[in-house]
């Protein structure tokens, strides 16, 4: 099987324990299942060279700390401590492991070693194109996968477009029903916003009544809108997660606070525009009124 060295922090094992001595390992899942092996189990590992025509070989017992899951390495693996890999080179070299008894040549102590290649991991999509340029000056050959990084982040700024239309048409939408329910609210309460005028009530305490209701109405939708979606939100994880600490669905605290910004704002202005024709009721017609 192939093995890689691991350390803590390992991107690829997030949440997994760590190897911390030459005998144990992280097994990949596909791996485990050809070895019908599972956390725990003690496994017997093979390691063989050729010197002057001989073919020799050394085994060596390894626990099984954790199973690897198929997303995070598809193929036959172990993840082992950079000692063990080391070992395991220097056996195949010719050279003798003192760590464990195994017969070589003598290991200079000048020598310097070299490794042939490094896992590497950017913390986001963007940072890999660059670090392929900056290793690629270095004149180091890279490796990566840039043409799938190319299409997500195509797919991730087209559906952020689509979003955008979709909420900037969604707060139109908004803006034109609560613009036309403030006239119809001012229309339908003329007499009472009259006889408010009559008691000394000025346009701007008039409009502020008519914006203060249009929020009140507001940020009861968005609290309920809040609630439904988070239950949507966990149908969908429950539905479409696979991986622990992933999300399908997912809103930070300031998305909401954002959302609720959006539409607060657009009701006070809405609101505002649609009262205008407060200004235009008189005193006298609450007189008449009463």
């Amino acid at each position: 099987v192939e093995m890689l060295p691991t350390a803590a922090n390992d991107p690829l094992l997030a949440g997994l324990p760590m190897p911390k001595g030459l005998d144990q390992i992280v097994l990949s899942h596909t791996a485990a299942e050809k070895l019908g092996a599972k956390a725990g189990d003690w496994l017997e590992a093979s390691f063989g060279r050729q010197v002057a025509g001989r073919i020799e070989s050394q085994r060596l017992r390894v626990q099984v700390l954790q199973v690897a899951p198929l997303e995070a390495f598809a193929r036959d693996g172990l993840f082992a401590p950079l000692g063990l890999l080391e070992a395991a080179e220097d056996y195949r070299d010719g050279r003798a492991v003192p760590a464990f008894g195994w017969d070589g040549d003598a290991v200079g102590v000048s020598e310097q070693r070299v490794y042939p290649a490094f896992r590497l991991y950017a913390r986001r999509l963007v940072d890999v194109e660059p670090l392929r340029v900056y290793f690629a000056g270095q004149n180091l050959l890279v490796s990566t996968q840039a043409q799938t990084i190319a299409q997500v982040q195509s797919l991730s700024r087209n559906l952020s477009i689509v979003f955008w239309i979709i909420a900037g048409l969604a707060l139109a939408g908004a803006f034109a029903a609560i613009f036309a329910g403030a006239l119809a609210s001012v229309a339908r309460k003329r007499r009472e916003l009259s006889v408010l005028r009559l008691l000394g009530f000025s346009t701007a305490g008039l409009l502020l009544f008519v914006v203060l209701q249009a929020l009140y109405s507001a940020g009861f939708a968005a609290v309920l809108s809040g609630l439904l979606y988070g239950l949507a939100e966990s149908g969908l994880n429950q539905l479409f997660v696979q991986v622990p600490g992933e999300y399908a669905s997912h809103l930070l605290a300031r998305h909401y606070g954002l959302a609720l910004a959006a539409v607060l704002g657009v009701s006070a202005v809405a609101a505002a525009c649609g009262g205008w024709r407060v200004a235009r009721i008189q005193a006298s017609e609450g007189i008449r009124d009463v």
